[in-house]
């Protein structure tokens, strides 16, 4: 007798390529991250035009295409993405935990039915800066579930401002002359991505409306620094953006530590794991113009 739950058997992968099948259908069910995950392990990479069960995890699987699909908030945890293409996908809600997003194409997806210019004030940086997409996974990596509402009073405010609690000026990023994006506060690892940015290969490494979970081994040292150089500009000024020139930042920072926790390799990267993309699509066009006023404005302090 045939060994009816082996995952490779002919009558297996039958059934499952046939729910596949009626998952890309009008009105046809949904499919479950356990038959997505099946699939995957028996070579499938192509699941465009299908509807997701909602709110599932998927761990570990390699997904090539992906366009048109349903995600119905999809958690994507360590999974290899590379290359894959999300052309006409509603991306709200959906989250990529440490997953492999690198040449994935979001570039005609939406945020919440409305179509979004991802390209729009895209940037590029050398390849000498200090940036990296990353898939390595820390234990505080979230979903940031509360950032709009607190990235909404950065845009339209000045002003960090959730449920009546001001929390300062968020700490701005750049590359040379390119902002890059503003992390969410003083003593948070949230980073959100006002444009998109390429390498000089036309590589993206940021998207636009992109939350990021950001690590640098010297984060810290960066905030109190920050926090002492915008008080006393602050003082003077009234308030200012701060603005971090991250292809200084290692160097700088490594001179103010103790000679002996410092780190005479080469200076580390400003490491980026992608989290989700703003759930708001009323927000991505203030991104762009809140990135160039901030570019055309006088009133920041930088550092180093």
């Amino acid at each position: 007798m045939k060994d009816e739950s082996d995952l490779n058997g002919p009558d297996n992968i039958k059934r499952l390529q046939a729910r596949l099948a009626n998952a890309r259908k009008i009105g046809g069910r949904p499919l479950e991250s356990s038959d997505i995950k099946k699939l995957c392990e028996a070579g499938q990479e192509d699941f465009s035009g299908v509807r997701f069960w909602g709110n599932r995890s998927l761990r570990d699987v390699k997904i090539r295409n992906l366009s048109g699909a349903v995600l119905n908030g999809a958690r994507f945890i360590a999974c290899d993405l590379r290359d894959a293409s999300f052309a006409g996908v509603d991306l709200q809600r959906a989250k990529f935990f440490g997953s492999d997003v690198t040449g994935a194409d979001f570039s005609s997806s939406n945020i919440g039915g409305e179509s979004i210019d991802f390209n729009s004030n895209k940037k590029s940086i050398p390849e000498t800066s200090l940036l990296r997409l990353t898939t390595e996974m820390w234990e505080s990596v979230t979903a940031c579930d509360d950032a709009e509402p607190r990235f909404a009073s950065l845009f339209f405010d000045g002003k960090f401002n959730h449920e009546g609690n001001h929390f300062g000026e968020g700490v701005v990023l750049k590359s040379g002359d390119v902002v890059l994006g503003v992390l969410k506060q003083y003593q948070e690892d949230s980073f959100l991505a006002t444009r998109t940015v390429t390498d000089m290969h036309g590589k993206v490494i940021l998207w636009k409306g992109g939350i990021y979970q950001i690590h640098h081994p010297q984060l810290k040292q960066l905030e109190i620094m920050l926090a002492q150089k915008n008080k006393a500009a602050s003082s003077t000024t009234g308030g200012v953006w701060p603005v971090v020139d991250i292809d200084n930042f290692s160097e700088v920072a490594s001179q103010k530590l103790s000679p002996d926790s410092r780190d005479f390799g080469a200076p580390p990267t400003f490491k980026l794991n992608f989290v989700r993309f703003l759930n708001d699509p009323k927000l991505y066009s203030r991104l762009e113009e809140w990135t160039k006023t901030l570019e055309a404005s006088t009133n920041v302090v930088v550092f180093p």
